[in-house]
């Protein structure tokens, strides 16, 4: 006998009750998404505009007035937008309008330059203040900057990045232990300290971190250890600053060598760099550096130690390393004395030595000061650079620098004592990079608006070009002047050599496997004087090949396709006062050994020889080949 199973279905009022309760919970996570949606996208846009008056404040450094091409804008449009709510400024929804008149920024500009997305307009005024009009309505709840980075900051500390509040939390990167056998030993710390991402986090060497707020390094007390202290341990972590500043950050000749870096000493926020570490996003502000090289303590006295000095890094030894939209401003970099154990000092704006596999620097701003060398007794330059101090590669390995900009002072020597040692061991100095050996090393969009002053080979973009080194650079402004600070004092020796409106000297040598040679589209040199005792050019100040192989072995390698390396100016313009106090100035090289290719290149210059009197070159070369040491045309 079969068992009655009284089988009852919901009723209409209990249906219409779930129905109601999903709606609900439905309509709160909605507006909970909506307001997620909102606040990521106006941190979007505070940052957008944030870059914006960066790249709005260098243009009126470089240039003193806004382009012509940007349209006016009448103050009531921007009235409108405010009134409506739709018009942002950094610290959020805009409540007052600054005075002054108004452009609208150019489309291109905001997409190649600020490289924003939004779909709205940007205005700015003669004072770099910059607006967003915005077309797409943000939540009203949001009005100010209090947590304007919450959202993104929330949103990376989920992923597993750590946050970073202070000086002191920075340094713990470096608070391991190295057991042999066992390895390296990280402990688990306090991170974000007083913020509400405050946390125990293990922090690594390769781990990801967050800067949450603004970080004063003139409350951290003790001697700076840059983080990654030894080249076997390299820091290989990310790190973004979210366009929060680091300021007066601050290191003085207290350092001893440290005998785990081996041969390398640095100096800089961050020592050794290897790995595929990525710095973005971060805005340094009066940072100082201050180092005498004979207060330091080299264990052993080694010979052949190298020093490099960056305010973001020291050294990069190794790795694919990315480094993106750091703002330097006001920096006072220093390295003086001398060692004669010492084998390379390299001095960067951002990066002091650069051996990385793959680097890329892009959207860098740097001002300030860097002074090589001071020294009452020799006289002679480091590697000097207003980004880079030095890079040396593999004959693969690439160097790629986009969008920068270097304004002040670039110095590797200030006294006018002059020696024999000074005729040998002249360094470079190089408004974007003070030497570059081997490698691929591409540039683009460079502007230097700068003091560069050096004894050997001083260039407004590069110092020295050397070994096997493949370079091409596009678009270069230089503007300032170029000097060759030592005088000339003793009878036939050659002193503030190399001197030139681009690159000081080229020494490329054959090009086994790179399709070497220099190559310069686009470029501008616009300048007050280019000045020294030897090898002046409005370009290049000295440009010679290296093979040291025997002619059999040269013709065997150009009929395998290669060639002596050679030097290509296209669309480029020249224009100031070149003066050597001896010998060998020109407009475009002042001592050539190497073959030069010239097409639609301007020179209106005024050239000074020696004692002879001046004279006046205004020309158009166009394909043009030139070959020998003098022009053949």
């Amino acid at each position: 006998m079969g068992n009655n199973v009284n089988r009852r279905g919901f009723t209409l009022i209990e249906l219409i009750v779930v129905i109601a309760v999903v709606g609900i919970l439905v309509l709160l996570a909605v507006s909970s998404l909506g307001d997620y949606i909102s606040k990521a996208r106006l941190t979007h846009i505070i940052h957008d505009i944030k870059v914006a008056e960066d790249k709005v404040g260098e243009l009126l450094i470089n240039e003193g007035d806004l382009p012509g091409d940007w349209e006016d804008t009448e103050r009531s449009c921007l009235e409108a937008a405010k009134d409506n709510r739709i018009l942002y400024e950094k610290q959020g929804i805009a409540l007052t309008i600054d005075d002054g008149e108004y452009k609208s920024i150019n489309g291109n500009y905001v997409k190649k330059s600020i490289r924003s997305r939004l779909r709205g307009k940007f205005y700015t005024n003669q004072q770099g203040k910059v607006y967003y009009e915005d077309t797409k309505v943000i939540s009203d709840k949001i009005e100010n900057d209090d947590d304007n980075d919450e959202g993104t900051t929330g949103d990376l500390v989920n992923q597993g990045w750590i946050p970073v509040a202070s000086a002191a939390e920075l340094q713990q990167i470096n608070d391991y232990e190295f057991q042999y056998g066992t390895g390296v030993i990280y402990k688990e710390l306090t991170w974000g300290a007083g913020t509400e991402w405050q946390g125990e986090y293990t922090g690594k060497l390769d781990s990801s971190y967050v800067i949450v707020n603004d970080i004063d390094f003139s409350g951290y007390n003790e001697d700076w250890i840059p983080i990654g202290k030894e080249y076997a341990r390299p820091f290989q972590g990310t790190i973004t600053g979210l366009s929060n500043k680091l300021k007066n950050f601050n290191m003085d000749d207290t350092l001893s060598w440290n005998e785990g870096s081996n041969y390398y000493e640095t100096a800089g926020i961050f020592g050794i760099v290897g790995g595929n570490a990525e710095f973005t996003d971060i805005k340094i502000e009066e940072p100082r550096i201050n180092i005498d090289v004979d207060e330091i303590d080299i264990n052993g006295g080694m010979l052949g130690a190298n020093m490099n000095i960056g305010v973001l890094i020291g050294q990069i030894y190794n790795g694919n390393i990315k480094i993106k939209n750091i703002n330097i401003t006001n920096a006072d970099i220093k390295c003086i004395g001398y060692k004669n154990v010492l084998n390379k000092v390299g001095v960067g704006g951002l990066v002091g030595y650069d051996k990385g596999e793959n680097t890329t620097i892009e959207d860098v701003i740097f001002g300030g000061n860097i002074l090589g060398h001071l020294s009452e007794e020799i006289n002679n330059d480091k590697m000097v650079g207003g980004i880079v101090g030095s890079t040396c590669k593999n004959d693969e390995y690439t160097l790629n620098m986009k969008n920068v900009s270097v304004s002040g002072n670039i110095v590797g020597s200030n006294t006018e004592y002059f020696n024999q040692e000074a005729s040998t061991n002249g360094g470079s100095v190089g408004g974007l990079i003070g030497l570059s050996q081997k490698g691929y090393v591409d540039i683009e969009d460079i502007n230097i608006n700068a003091e560069i002053k050096g004894n050997v080979s001083v260039g407004g973009i590069i110092g020295q070009a050397e070994w096997y080194n493949a370079v091409t650079i596009k678009n270069p402004s230089v503007k300032g002047n170029i000097t060759g600070f030592i005088v000339y004092e003793y009878e036939d020796i050659k002193e503030s050599k190399g001197l030139g409106g681009i690159i000081g000297t080229s020494r490329s040598g054959y090009a086994y496997i790179l399709d070497g040679g220099i190559k310069i589209t686009g470029g501008s040199v616009d300048v007050g004087s280019i000045e020294g005792d030897d090898r002046v050019g409005g370009i290049i100040g000295f440009s010679s090949t290296t093979f040291f192989g025997d002619d059999d072995e040269e013709e065997e390698l150009e009929d395998e396709g290669m060639s002596i390396s050679k030097l290509k100016v296209m669309d480029t313009s020249v224009n100031g006062n070149l003066k050597s106090y001896k010998s060998d100035v020109n407009a475009i090289i002042g001592l050539n050994h190497t073959i030069v290719k010239l097409n639609n290149v301007n020179v209106d210059v005024t050239i000074q020889e020696s004692e002879e009197d001046d004279k006046v070159v205004t020309e158009l070369y166009n394909n043009i080949e030139w070959i020998g040491d003098k022009p053949g045309f």
